[in-house]
């Protein structure tokens, strides 16, 4: 039995699911832009005047509490100058849960997290992806990325109630978990691709010194607040 995210169950389950497959096959999209894919995608509203019937679907995606609102409240989607795109990963991945066979997203994961991640973070990022490019083509990777969402689902993570930032570190942590098991079944755990595991860690110690760098900064940036709430509380000197 195929377990169903929140986002697709009940009244809402058709909306939801045909505005992540217009996102995920067309990139960036408008609220109109999203609407009209809607009309086009649905087999009832086919039927009639597209126009007329995106119309319906547009009051319905951006009207107060309307998909659209939902949707980005819960970090499936995102508002950018160019559009409505998915969150990179939660987004894609719940988008990858409707379709019957993998299919590559219209913008490119590896580039979208590259512009989006920490600078600090993107040399060393970039030279997993490009390790990752070698060894597995583009289905392969979406296929593992579908795999563990799809475990991770199993495991009763609640998708709706964590952020994104949350969501991905479990996806991170489920594919490293998966890659393992795989290479453990084989016995040949230390024959993992010698450069990926070279880059892989390289990335792992950059992660962790940006980590603890913004720790140490919020650390600071409390103790200001705190020495200032002290000033502002203490007593005033008798005279």
């Amino acid at each position: 039995m195929q377990l169903e995210l929140e986002i697709f169950k009940g009244k809402k389950r058709e909306y939801n699911k045909l505005v992540l497959k217009a996102l995920y096959e067309k990139g960036y999209l408008t609220a109109w832009g999203i609407a009209k894919e809607v009309a086009l995608n649905n087999p009832e509203r086919k039927k009639g005047n597209w126009y007329h019937e995106a119309q319906k679907v547009s009051s319905v995606l951006v009207r107060k509490n309307g998909r659209l609102g939902e949707l980005a409240k819960k970090e499936y989607i995102q508002k950018t100058d160019d559009g409505y795109r998915l969150t990179y990963y939660k987004g894609i991945a719940a988008a990858l849960t409707v379709y019957k066979d993998v299919r590559e997203p219209k913008i490119d994961v590896c580039v979208a997290i590259l512009q989006d991640v920490d600078e600090r973070l993107r040399p060393e990022l970039e030279e997993v992806f490009e390790v990752y490019n070698e060894l597995y083509s583009k289905e392969e990777l979406y296929k593992e990325l579908l795999r563990a969402t799809k475990e991770l689902q199993g495991q009763g993570l609640n998708f709706d109630v964590i952020s994104n930032k949350e969501f991905t570190n479990h996806l991170q942590m489920k594919i490293e978990d998966i890659v393992m098991r795989e290479a453990a079944k084989r016995e040949d755990i230390e024959k993992v691709n010698p450069k990926l595991r070279e880059k892989t860690i390289k990335l792992f110690i950059k992660t962790k010194n940006v980590f603890i760098e913004e720790m140490k900064r919020l650390t600071e940036e409390l103790n200001r607040i705190e020495e200032t709430l002290n000033s502002l509380t203490k007593a005033p000197e008798k005279t």
